[in-house]
């Protein structure tokens, strides 16, 4: 065996990759065979077989052997024996990118067989590109949620990435040699979506991760109780429904009734009544016990009849007595006038009065709670607000039924558990008591709703208090 020689010759590894460029091989390597196999790295040292057929008898070669080509310098190993010859190059520093050939000299002539390009410790057949580029993993499978992915990159050049899509964002558009890409991906509110990130090194093809995000989960629809009130008798609801609900159920149970039942119970037992459009927005219930724990059950459905979770809301009613009342009475009716006054207990610190006209015979139906839900709302508007007791005369627009009612509060704004009202004729010149309701409680459950449109009291007519 010959020593290694360097043999610096830019025109060899252009014959070379010409050489293996092509599917038929000049008529001299066919017959002398060449063929390269068995080819290993491990630590620094590079091993070859080259094969030489019978057919070189006859033929004069010179020289025969295994070249290695690295960049554009060939290291060539020759040998004299015939058929086989195992070559072995060694420090051989990094060799992802040598290729290797067998090669003989014919007359002052070199030919060369197919090449193998060496690619730590493995070898292919075709000599491909000096560039290598791998990426992984090969995809990305995103949840519909936003969340972040990172690509790993192993190349020896420098490379290019992109994303054809907005919502698949990525944290470059370039590197050299190894590192990684992270790939930062929008939360998706509709269905499934696909994109496509692209690494594009050298010569290489590009290199395609496909993504996809899974479709948003659908909310589920629910409606809330975004606000309420209690007082000793009833209870308020002020409920929004989900953009996706198309009715819901609903009612109110003491909740020391609901003791061991679970949802599914409370669900079977609300959708026994009449669903609810999700165009009402309120509720009451009435004729129940002060100072005692209700809970609002609520289930909402979707156009696609699919309910969501059932909704619980812990609820506690005043008590009676010890509250802040503002307490209405009157001292003359006639003339369309009425003079009344309003006294504050020691409880009370102010309270808000309105005054209504025009009462319909409807209104006398109507719980305590309804009247104390419209005075709630104007607990923060000076207009309607007193702070020291009042004695005034007013004169209602239009003649008949009317009413001065009131809600006490605290000095810290807790409300009362109770409400006062006064009803009075300007015609008749005389106060009345309206009729008695009829009850709504049917044991712990409360089943009596007013469905009715709360709006429905600006049809009686509000006025703020008039001071004498």
């Amino acid at each position: 065996m010959k020593n290694l020689q360097k043999i610096n010759n830019s025109i060899l590894l252009v014959c070379l990759l010409l050489l293996s460029a092509c599917m038929d091989l000049p008529d001299p390597v066919k017959d002398l065979g060449l063929e390269i196999s068995d080819v290993s790295y491990t630590s620094n040292t590079v091993t070859a077989t080259v094969q030489l057929n019978n057919a070189h008898s006859g033929t004069k070669l010179s020289e025969w052997g295994i070249v290695l080509f690295r960049d554009e310098t060939g290291y060539f190993l020759s040998s004299t024996d015939e058929k086989t010859f195992q070559g072995m190059f060694t420090d051989v520093a990094n060799p992802q990118y040598y290729s290797l050939a067998g090669y003989a000299v014919i007359g002052e002539k070199t030919i060369y067989g197919k090449s193998f390009r060496v690619s730590d410790g493995r070898y292919s057949s075709d000599v491909g590109s000096e560039y290598t580029l791998s990426v992984s993993p090969p995809t990305i499978s995103a949840t519909a949620t936003a969340n972040t992915y990172t690509l790993t990159v192993t190349s020896n050049t420098s490379w290019t990435v992109g994303s054809n899509a907005s919502w698949c964002i990525l944290n470059c558009s370039s590197g050299t040699a190894n590192g990684t890409v992270t790939v930062s991906i929008i939360a998706n509110t509709g269905t499934q979506r696909s994109a496509v990130v692209s690494f594009k090194a050298g010569d290489l093809p590009p290199q395609q991760i496909p993504v996809t995000q899974a479709s948003a989960t659908a909310a589920a629809p629910t409606v809330t109780v975004t606000d309420f009130v209690a007082i000793s008798d009833g209870i308020y609801l002020n409920l929004t429904p989900s953009s996706n609900t198309s009715y819901y159920y609903w009612n109110v149970y003491t909740t020391s009734s609901l003791t061991g039942f679970s949802d599914a119970d409370i669900i079977a037992d609300l959708i026994e009544d009449d669903a609810t459009d999700k165009s009402n927005t309120i509720g009451y219930c009435w004729d129940i016990q002060s100072q005692t724990s209700y809970t609002v059950c609520i289930v909402a459905y979707d156009a696609q009849n699919k309910a969501g979770a059932l909704v619980k809301k812990e609820i506690s009613t005043k008590s009676a007595t010890n509250q802040p009342l503002a307490t209405v009475t009157t001292s003359s009716v006639g003339n369309g006038k009425v003079t009344y006054s309003i006294t504050k207990n020691s409880y009370c610190s102010k309270y808000v009065s309105l005054l209504w006209y025009n009462v319909e015979a409807e209104l006398y139906d109507y719980p305590d709670i309804y009247w104390a839900s419209d005075l709630y709302e104007y607990r923060n508007n000076d207009d309607y607000i007193s702070t020291t007791n009042t004695l005034a005369t007013w004169t209602p627009s239009v003649s008949g039924n009317c009413a001065i009612v009131t809600l006490g509060f605290t000095s810290s704004g807790v409300y009362g558990g109770v409400i006062s009202k006064k009803f009075f004729n300007t015609s008749t010149g005389a106060f009345y008591a309206p009729p008695a309701k009829v009850p709504a409680s049917e044991g712990s459950r409360i089943m009596k709703k007013m469905t009715k449109a709360k709006e429905a009291r600006y049809n009686c007519g509000l006025s703020g208090i008039m001071e004498d």
